[in-house]
């Protein structure tokens, strides 16, 4: 609408009144270039919407003169003509001898004067120099994207030029008819007083014109001399034209005159309400002027404009980064931004989510800044509302993704910016990850972080995360234009967990299963072993912790009696103060489930990252493999460098410590069943046959031999 309004007028004859007035100012244009404008687009010109508009004579009188001009060359004629000379082009030799026989002039041989020669020489350059290069942006076989284009007169004006010249050769004859003869006897009478009036009546009539078209080509090259004088220049000419409000406020904006900026960018806006850049403008333009909320509220509206979307994207994120490093412990900004980015202006649902999530940790902590006890415990439901209103947001958006709800004309809209996302994204799955993590966020806001309701939320979550794992390495999020490996918000709930308390088996074991999810085979592989051995031998520490309590017997001091005592189902709070007890103590620790840890139930559990990681390693050639390429070894065996047979063999002593770890905790849970129940108990004799299968594996592997006397020795026994 704002480059050709033609195509949106209401009717059709207001598109062909309003075009026949269009070719008029264009041959207006090459007659008198009195009013030239970078830029003539909605409403420079106002469409022609009634037969009674005066200017309706400017078309009407250029299409008579086309119209004299095609008459006036007899086309009938014309076109007889062109076919005798196809005719005697093709007619052979009778066709040559009749030519032959014809001494007469070309002229009077094919019936023509010399005036009907003049206006077919005329017609030819009115088609093919003036009208033809023109012609196909004339919006009359189509509509083109602009209304005035004086880019489009550079050919016309060479065929204007030759027409201009032809009409002052016939208005001021010289005396020469084109004939030799003419010429001859002219030549006395152009030396006489006669040819020199002719002369000067020709110099009187040129020379103006020369002078007025040299003085516009001077002055035009001077406002092209800059944008700012190209700009003002165009105001003069089309101050009813939107776009030339706009870049006129732009040029003002630069200049920091940022009322005359917003003057005109609203200007622009009034003269076409569906121009939607001026939005952009206006924001930022408030912007400069300390008006924030306004120049928010603005730029969001930018959002639904795709030629502006890409800047006012950017300029909120700016915004809102401000706003964060103001105020680092405030969510405010972070919700807000992660609502336009889940908005269907924007759909960047993945961004949105982790943006949210970010704000409803904040929610989360803000209760435990409170002065009194009442204020938090206010302060815990107004948080607990907001981490709702956070997850609202990201299901949501994320829903909206799944329905392809998308802001028409929006940048999303005219982009493969979905379809990448569809193709990356599993929303359903997001959403599962999201509303898990939530019921964490609240406890934390009811309790505390460090409180054991928070922990067995936190519990619950990793429960629920066994049976979604693409919560944690990503597998559900789509982050467009990311440079290495995102920090998901899985990972930084543990990482904020385990800084809490290092010696918890649970976190210790999700953390390795979230690494070995993120890189099974490079060196988050190694970090990942770690952590499954550390869970592994905190669980067994605890069993034989739980278990001695369990058991009684032996020296116990006040912190040992109070564990007991918490094993055994008794009351007491823990620890006294000042113990150095961690969070992780035994009469912290529970199951996932929720329910107490016993010294079996430990023991069990013993064993589980240590199968998970001795899992991860896979079979012997594979396991090989896969070290020695990503150890970028280098090509040989062993003498040759050792690289890929380092890598090997590093890879083997990982898995027969593994191996040996885990038989060890299997042959310790028969021990203590043994001991509680009886050897014969069909939960015993399972246990049994679970460590003789281990055993028997380790001692299958010749590579393992050190660790399967280690574990002998370990034993005190020299064969098992």
């Amino acid at each position: 609408m704002v480059e050709n309004p033609i195509p949106f007028a209401d009717s059709l004859a207001t598109r062909v009144r309003t075009t026949a007035l269009l070719h008029a100012r264009y041959m207006g244009l090459l007659l008198a270039p009195l009013q030239l404008s970078a830029d003539w687009s909605f409403a420079c010109i106002p469409l022609v919407e009634s037969w009674r508009d005066p200017r309706n004579l400017a078309g009407l009188a250029l299409y008579l003169w086309l119209a004299w001009c095609g008459l006036s060359a007899r086309p009938v004629s014309l076109v007889r003509g062109v076919a005798a000379m196809v005719s005697d082009a093709f007619g052979g030799a009778s066709g040559a001898a009749a030519q032959a026989q014809q001494p007469e002039d070309a002229v009077a041989r094919n019936g023509l004067t010399p005036a009907t020669a003049a206006a077919r020489w005329r017609l030819f350059v009115v088609a093919g120099l003036l009208v033809g290069p023109y012609f196909p942006a004339s919006n009359v076989l189509f509509y083109v994207g602009t209304f005035i284009g004086e880019r489009l007169l550079y050919m016309p004006s060479l065929g204007y030029c030759l027409l201009l010249a032809h009409l002052l050769g016939t208005a001021l004859p010289l005396g020469y008819d084109g004939s030799k003869d003419a010429a001859s006897t002219a030549a006395p009478a152009r030396r006489g007083a006669g040819g020199r009036g002719r002369l000067l009546l020709l110099a009187l009539v040129v020379a103006p014109l020369l002078a007025f078209y040299g003085a516009r080509t001077w002055l035009r090259n001077e406002d092209w001399r800059d944008e700012e004088r190209l700009f003002v220049s165009a105001l003069a000419v089309c101050p009813n034209s939107a776009k030339v409000q706009l870049n006129s406020g732009i040029l003002m904006r630069r200049h920091q005159r940022f009322g005359d900026a917003l003057a005109h960018f609203r200007r622009a806006m009034e003269i076409e309400p569906g121009y939607c850049e001026p939005d952009y403008w206006i924001g930022i333009t408030l912007m400069n002027q300390g008006k924030v909320e306004a120049g928010v509220a603005k730029l969001k509206r930018a959002l639904s404009c795709k030629y502006v979307a890409a800047e006012a994207i950017k300029a909120l994120n700016q915004v809102y980064a401000m706003m964060l490093s103001a105020q680092p412990g405030a969510p405010g900004p972070l919700m807000e931004w992660g609502r336009i980015l889940a908005s269907p202006a924007v759909v960047r649902p993945s961004e949105a989510c982790s943006t949210l999530e970010d704000a409803a940790v904040l929610f989360s902590a803000m209760p435990s800044q409170s002065a009194t006890k009442k204020r938090a415990k206010g302060a815990a439901v107004d948080a607990a509302a907001m981490i709702d209103a956070c997850v609202k947001t990201c299901v949501e958006g994320l829903s909206n993704f799944t329905a392809g709800v998308v802001q028409p004309n929006s940048l999303p809209a005219t982009t493969e910016h979905l379809d990448v996302m569809r193709r990356t994204l599993d929303a359903p799955l997001l959403a599962r990850c999201v509303e898990a993590r939530a019921d964490v966020y609240k406890a934390i806001a009811r309790s505390g972080v460090a409180s054991r309701a928070a922990r067995r939320a936190v519990y619950r979550y990793i429960k629920q995360v066994q049976g979604m794992p693409g919560c944690r390495n990503g597998a559900a999020l789509s982050f467009e234009g990311h440079e290495g490996e995102p920090t998901l918000t899985h990972q930084k709930l543990l990482h904020k967990y385990q800084s809490l308390d290092p010696e918890d088996p649970w976190l210790q074991w999700e953390w390795g299963e979230t690494l070995l999810a993120i890189d099974r085979r490079g060196r988050r592989a190694r970090e990942a072993a770690l952590h499954l051995e550390v869970a592994a031998a905190i669980l067994g520490r605890l069993h034989g912790r739980i278990a001695a309590l369990e058991g009684g017997g032996g020296v116990e001091d006040e912190e040992d009696a109070a564990l007991r005592l918490r094993a055994r189902g008794g009351g007491g709070a823990g620890p006294p103060p000042g113990s150095g007890a961690s969070l992780s103590s035994a009469w912290k620790i529970e199951g996932l489930d929720g329910g107490k840890l016993g010294a079996e139930a430990a023991i069990v559990a013993a064993t589980g990252p240590l199968q998970r990681l001795l899992d991860s390693l896979g079979a012997d050639d594979d396991a090989e493999a896969r070290v020695g390429r990503g150890s970028g070894g280098g090509g040989g065996r062993r003498g040759g460098g050792g690289g890929e047979d380092d890598a090997a063999q590093t890879l083997r002593v990982l898995r027969c410590n593994t191996m040996m770890r885990l038989c060890h905790m299997q042959l310790q849970r028969v021990v203590y069943m043994q001991r509680e129940g009886g050897p014969g108990k069909p939960a015993v004799l399972t246990a049994k046959a679970a460590a003789r299968r281990c055993l028997a594996k380790m001692q299958a592997d010749r590579s393992c031999e050190a660790q399967v006397a280690e574990l002998a020795k370990l034993l005190g026994q020299a064969e098992f």
